[in-house]
């Protein structure tokens, strides 16, 4: 049973010594810990967090503990910090889920739902706690906690998620009160009691009398903060004084003043002061400012109010007393600051926190490091991320774009990626203007390089909407100024998104799809050799894509192996991506499943490329278009069965994920869902923008209305779906739908108000009827597989390796044969041994044998 627990034997976040243990707040916590969802509400100073953290340090649990902050309001900076929150116990899961990239959706809550259903075991607990819960007021940030509550508990009922918060939180809760799953402790119960409050006393080697702890509590009312001073007060002042108790009547910064600050070292103050600038207080940070020096010891000892968290190894300030620092900044001066702003920049850096490390280094105007972490970022970022950093650069100083040129290029790269196309490309135009203008300089000519290529992408992603195929005159421009820019572009800026289809074409007339191909394939020697490989093998694969959609299936088989083979030779993992894609679709057509599985395969191996971020994500939508299409949805991602929404993730890869939920519909007769989807695919930016995206939506929407009785509308669809089609001669689209083109064809033959040709109706019923019979087949044989394994599934790759451990291969020659780790072949064989119930790999491969998994030549 997992047994990983945010305690250790070093210092944790309690003192043993000060903090009172309370037990009438333990049985609370341990009743309430038994439901979904707990709320903490009480106002600061009540001991919630200590009151939380002291019952879970004793309790048999895996806990995630995250510490909020107002920088969390912002979806990708939350997500930061979440996953590293989440490495601390489980760095698989944590590396998943930061590839993933926050869930604003309900298809990608799902898939978070489901990385993290796989990942949890279901005999042991967890808890998800989320400290500060008051301090968030972002809309998506909330939603996504309050999906994440919802969704865990039916699947997970050995999983809490704690909120403690100052107010009641912004979440829906009722849902889960109504139904009894929901427990609230608030300021009531977290009030000491008089006999507590003599405990206290005790433990702090007071002798107070019965009387002097009732006087307390009648002061007080209970409030935790409130009687930690009185306690302070009498050390100081052990004779009971009704003057000095009175002092808690005072204003609390008074009395943080009077009997903590003022006590301290001149050099302790202002370093405490210098700690209320940044949020993390890891020890290491901490160490760094005060340099050979135990000041943060002193601090602890000086006040209970500072604690150490061995969970998060992190020093924790209570709010007061950090409220109170703040007050205090005045006592430092700017380059003081600056230089605590500049080591929380390094540190956070250093740690990959990339969000607060640009916080920072704006604080400090270090604009060339900013510039330098913005390239580490993907070309697609979600919009809120590109919107507050276009934020960011507009808010740096002129001056500064005139040090850095590529400030610059940056601000009009941020418009582009967030649509705002037309603004982007008079910029960039600008730009070139400017810098063409200036004498030549490596720096100038770097400028001019990545602006001619963002230009060049620009007009290429805009294609679809205005037919101008000329973007290659702009990468070719860029090319011309790379080798003088003595500049080399890296890490996963060099990756291209490829999005919905390869062929950004919209436009129906014939030729056009003839001049994107042409455009693309003088792009692409520019781009790969300016951007580090970027885009190679994308022309072979835009050839591939055009040639299956016209059902030349042998141009396309040769056209995608070029493209694998050059994607695979530069790391272009998304182009070869959509090659096995493709090569998937034509052995499906042709019925051929041993090709199936080699495919799949393949498509596995991609999970083990760890610089491909968008891994996990592209393998699902590739093989859950597969599983939906020989109707195997139990094999297709949860997350790839919810609802249709719309995705923030990245507005030009136009939810490639809903062609997938697309088939999914139309598999599960959702046809007036479906319909209501169509629909709103029809604008700009939704699949409808690309011309195969066009006939596809109205292929299935001629199904969906003829299923539904609107036979005039079906019609219709047909008719649209034949008009953007047959210019190119576009027949793939239909053939695919098989036995629902069949029925298609059939009534549009039998109608007399159609105005499709009858000898291509009678083409397509032909070749869509010999698709089906191949579709049966590979679905039989599918059948067959299910049937031999049982409840057992090897993956393509765990049989792949066990086939190459039958054959008498050792574990580091089945590596080189699979071009993976021998780190990675252990982990797979365990898997396997676990899932067939076996000692070692002998007993492995006899178990498979007899199972039918092992089919060997």
């Amino acid at each position: 049973m997992l047994r990983r627990f945010f305690y250790s034997n070093t210092p944790t976040i309690l003192d043993t010594s000060t903090y009172l243990e309370r037990p009438h707040v333990h049985k609370l916590l341990e009743k309430a810990i038994q439901k979904p969802l707990v709320v903490v509400v009480a106002e600061a100073g009540y001991g919630k967090t200590e009151a939380v953290y002291s019952f879970l340090k004793g309790y048999n649990a895996a806990t995630t503990w995250m510490q909020l902050s107002r920088r969390d309001n912002l979806g990708s900076r939350f997500w930061e910090n979440y996953t590293h929150t989440i490495a601390l116990y489980n760095e698989s899961l944590a590396a998943k889920l930061s590839e993933h990239g926050f869930p604003e959706t309900e298809s990608q809550a799902a898939k978070y739902l489901t990385l993290t259903e796989n990942e949890i075991a279901r005999n042991a607990r967890y808890v998800f706690v989320f400290d500060d819960f008051h301090l968030i007021e972002d809309r998506s940030v909330l939603w996504f906690i309050e999906r994440a509550i919802y969704t865990l508990y039916t699947p997970l009922p050995n999983v809490t998620t704690i909120l403690i918060s100052r107010n009641e939180p912004a979440i829906n809760t009722i849902g889960l009160f109504s139904k009894g799953l929901c427990t609230r402790i608030n300021e009531e119960d977290l009030r000491f009691s008089g006999h507590e409050i003599w405990n206290y006393l005790q433990m702090q080697g007071i002798k107070p009398s019965r009387q002097i702890a009732s006087d307390i509590y009648d002061r007080t009312e209970g409030w935790a903060f409130a009687v930690s001073l009185a306690g302070l007060l009498l050390k100081k002042k052990p004779i009971y004084d009704h003057y000095a108790l009175s002092a808690l009547e005072l204003n609390i910064f008074k009395l943080i003043e009077s009997e903590i600050f003022s006590g301290i070292s001149s050099e302790l103050q202002k370093f405490l002061v210098k700690l209320s600038l940044v949020e993390r207080l890891s020890l290491d940070f901490v160490k760094r400012l005060s340099p050979g020096k135990n000041l943060m010891e002193e601090a602890v000892k000086a006040s209970a109010f500072i604690r150490y968290d061995a969970y998060l190894n992190e020093y924790r300030i209570h709010h007061l007393f950090l409220e109170y620092l703040t007050r205090k900044q005045a006592l430092l001066t700017e380059d003081e600051k600056r230089t605590v702003y500049a080591e929380a920049a390094l540190w956070c850096f250093d740690n990959n926190y990339k969000m607060d490390t640009i916080s920072y280094c704006e604080k400090i105007g270090d604009y060339d490091k900013i510039v330098e972490i913005v390239y580490m970022f993907q070309l697609m970022l979600p919009h809120n991320t590109a919107l507050y950093l276009l934020e960011v650069l507009e808010r740096i100083p002129q001056d500064a774009y005139e040090k850095n040129y590529i400030l610059y290029l940056l601000h009009a790269r941020f418009l582009a990626g967030l649509g705002r196309f037309g603004e982007a490309i008079s910029e960039f135009e600008a730009i070139i203007e400017k810098f063409e203008a200036l004498p030549s300089s490596p720096l100038s000519c770097r400028v001019l390089c990545g602006t001619y290529n963002n230009l060049g992408f620009a007009y290429y992603c805009n294609c679809m909407h205005k037919p101008n195929y000329d973007f290659g005159i702009y990468f070719e421009k860029s090319d011309g100024y790379y080798p003088l820019s003595g500049h080399t572009v890296r890490g996963p800026v060099t990756n291209l998104s490829v999005g919905s289809y390869a062929c950004r074409v919209g436009s129906p007339e014939k030729g056009h799809l003839e001049k994107f191909v042409e455009a693309v394939a003088a792009s692409v020697p520019h781009v790969s050799r300016t951007m580090a490989g970027c885009s190679y093998g994308l022309d072979d694969l835009v050839r591939a894509e055009v040639a299956y959609f016209k059902s030349d299936v042998k141009s396309c088989e040769k056209f995608a192996w070029q493209s694998l083979y050059k994607a695979r030779e530069k790391g272009q993992y998304e182009i070869e991506n959509r090659a096995l894609f493709f090569l998937l679709r034509v052995a499906l057509a042709a019925g051929n499943y041993g090709k199936i599985q080699e495919l799949l395969g393949q498509l596995e191996l991609q999970l083990d490329q760890t610089d491909y971020t968008n891994r996990s994500t592209l393998y699902d939508i590739v093989t859950g278009w597969y599983y939906v299409t020989i109707r195997q949805t139990g094999q297709v991602a949860n997350w790839l069965k919810d609802d249709f929404d719309k995705s923030d993730i990245n507005f030009l890869m136009h939810g490639l994920e809903n062609i997938v939920k697309a088939k999914h519909y139309l598999l599960e007769k959702r046809y007036h869902a479906l319909l209501a989807f169509l629909k709103s695919q029809e604008k700009e930016y939704g699949l409808g923008a690309f011309l195969f995206g066009k006939i596809g939506l109205k292929v299935v929407e001629a199904i969906c209305r003829y299923y539904v009785r609107e036979k005039e509308e079906a019609m219709k669809a047909f008719e649209a779906a034949y008009d953007f089609a047959s210019p190119n001669s576009l027949d793939m689209l239909f053939i695919e739908e098989g036995n629902n083109m069949r029925t298609l064809t059939s009534s549009a033959m039998r109608s007399n108000n159609c105005a499709i040709p009858r000898q291509w109706l009678e083409k397509i019923h032909k070749k869509s009827a010999a698709y089906a019979k191949k579709l049966a087949y590979v679905i039989s044989e599918y059948e067959n597989d299910k049937h031999l394994g049982g409840d057992i599934h090897l993956t393509v790759k765990e049989r792949a390796i066990l086939t190459d451990l039958y054959q008498g291969l050792s574990r580091t020659e089945i590596a080189i044969n699979r071009n993976l780790s021998v780190n990675t072949i252990k982990a797979d064989l365990q898997m396997i041994y676990t899932k067939l119930g076996a000692a070692d790999g002998a007993d492995a491969v006899r178990i498979a044998r007899s199972l039918g998994l092992l089919k060997l030549k």
